[in-house]
C-alpha cells in the first residue's frame, strides 16, 4: 500500500484541556459537586424533574460509595471511568451492585451518568472556554497541517477544535468526511449527506460528539455542524428537535461511547469510522498524537495504532505531544523512535508556530 496523506492527527482529552475541558479524572468530582450544589441538572426540563434526577442519581452513587460526603477531596474519588465499568459490568452479568437495586435503576442511573458527562463539556464549550488566541491558533495549525488528504481521528466529545473549521454549514458535507453518511439537522426533509469523494478534510470521531444525535431505530446520525445538540435527549417534552424521521416516538439519543472498561463499538457508523481511521494511519507519513496517555480502558485504541504502526514495512514519523513525561516510557516502549515533547500543546504549538515566540491572534477589523 503506498502512503498518500501527509499527516495523521490523534486528539486526545489533553488537547482540549488548554481551553477549559476537563480531564477524565474531573468528571466524576465536577458531577458529585453540582448534584450536592443541586446545581447539575437545569434548563432542559421542569425544576421538579430536574431536582429528582439529581436526587435519583446521588442516591445511586451515595449507595455505590457509602463513605462520600460533600467534604470528600475530589482528587480521592475514583476515575468516572470505574464508575461506568461497575454498572456496565452489573447491567453485562444481571449482577445488581447494591440489595434492592433493579437493573433498571442501574440502566438510568448510567443514563444520568452521560447527561452528566455530556452538560459539563458542553458549559465548558460555552462562555467558559478559556484561551481562545491559542485556540485560534490551533485550528489553523490543523487546517495547515491537515488539509488535502490528511485528517484528524479524536476520542474527544466535545467540538471546540472543529467548529471553527466548519465556516459555511452549506457546504460542510462537501469539504469534510466523518466516516459516515448523515443526516442534516437543518433540512425539513429526510436529507442524507454522503462522504464527499474530495474532501478539504477528514474529522474522524472514535468515541461520538456532542453534536450528534442518533436514532436507535433506523441508526442515522443527525449532525448539527453549527453547535452541540447531544442536550437534546435528555429533554423530556418530545418533538422535532428530538424525535427522528422515520418514526416521530423514537427518541434520538446523544452518540457518545461513555469512559468505562466494559465497553465495546458496535454500532455501524461508528464502526465505519474506526475502519477509515485505521486507513487513515496506514496512509499517513507522519502521525502527530497530542493530549492522548494510551489510557489503560483504551486497549482498542492501543492495538489500531500498533497494528497500524507495524502494517508496512516502513513506520511513520511520530510525535507526541503531552503535559508531563507519565506516558512517555510506554510511548517509547510502543513506537521507540517516536519524538516526545512533555511540556504541553500550548509550548509545543507556539514553538511551532512561531520559533519559540507565542503566535499572535489575527487582529480584529473595526466594524463601520
Amino acid at each position: 500500500m503506498k502512503r498518500r496523506a501527509k499527516t495523521a492527527v490523534f486528539l486526545g482529552a489533553g488537547a482540549s484541556v488548554p481551553f477549559g475541558f476537563p480531564v477524565t479524572s474531573g468528571l466524576l468530582p465536577m458531577t458529585m459537586s453540582g448534584l450536592a450544589d443541586r446545581g447539575l441538572f437545569e434548563e432542559l426540563n421542569t425544576p421538579t424533574n430536574e431536582r429528582n434526577d439529581m436526587r435519583e442519581l446521588l442516591g445511586y452513587l451515595r449507595g455505590l460509595f457509602p463513605g462520600w460526603n460533600p467534604t470528600f477531596p475530589g482528587d480521592k474519588l475514583p476515575l468516572i471511568t470505574e464508575v461506568l465499568s461497575l454498572i456496565d459490568y452489573s447491567l453485562a452479568e444481571a449482577k445488581p451492585m447494591q440489595p434492592g437495586r433493579t437493573q433498571e435503576q442501574s440502566l438510568r442511573a448510567r443514563h444520568l451518568l452521560v447527561r452528566a458527562i455530556s452538560q459539563i463539556l458542553w458549559e465548558a464549550g460555552g462562555e467558559k472556554m478559556k484561551n481562545r488566541p491559542l485556540l485560534r491558533s490551533f485550528r489553523n495549525w490543523v487546517r495547515g497541517t491537515c488539509a488535502h488528504n490528511g485528517g484528524v481521528i479524536t476520542t474527544n466529545y466535545d467540538t471546540c477544535v472543529e467548529q471553527g473549521l466548519f465556516g459555511k454549514k452549506k457546504t460542510v458535507h462537501e469539504r469534510f468526511d466523518f466516516g459516515f453518511s448523515w443526516l442534516d439537522v437543518y433540512s425539513e426533509t429526510r436529507v442524507v449527506r454522503p462522504r464527499p469523494e474530495s474532501p478539504s478534510m477528514r474529522w474522524f470521531k472514535l468515541h461520538g460528539s456532542l453534536n450528534w444525535l442518533r436514532c436507535p431505530s433506523c441508526e442515522h446520525i443527525y449532525f448539527n455542524p453549527c453547535g452541540n445538540i447531544g442536550h437534546q435527549q435528555f429533554r423530556r417534552t418530545l418533538d422535532g428537535r428530538n424525535t427522528c424521521y422515520c418514526d416521530k416516538g423514537a427518541r434520538l439519543e446523544v452518540h457518545l461511547v461513555a469512559p468505562s472498561m466494559y465497553r465495546t463499538v458496535r454500532d455501524s457508523n461508528l464502526l465505519e469510522v474506526w475502519k477509515n481511521s485505521m486507513q487513515l494511519l496506514l496512509e499517513a507519513k507522519e502521525w502527530i498524537i497530542i493530549g492522548y496517555s494510551l489510557p489503560t480502558e483504551d486497549i482498542a485504541i492501543r492495538s489500531m495504532l500498533v497494528r497500524a504502526y507495524h502494517a508496512e514495512g516502513k513506520q511513520p514519523k511520530i510525535t507526541v505531544v503531552q503535559h508531563g513525561e507519565d506516558a512517555k516510557s510506554f510511548y517509547r516502549l510502543l513506537f521507540p523512535n517516536c519524538v516526545y515533547h512533555g511540556d504541553g500543546l500550548e509550548d509545543w504549538l507556539t514553538t511551532r508556530l512561531a520559533g519559540g515566540r507565542p503566535a499572535r491572534p489575527k487582529a480584529k477589523r473595526a466594524r463601520r
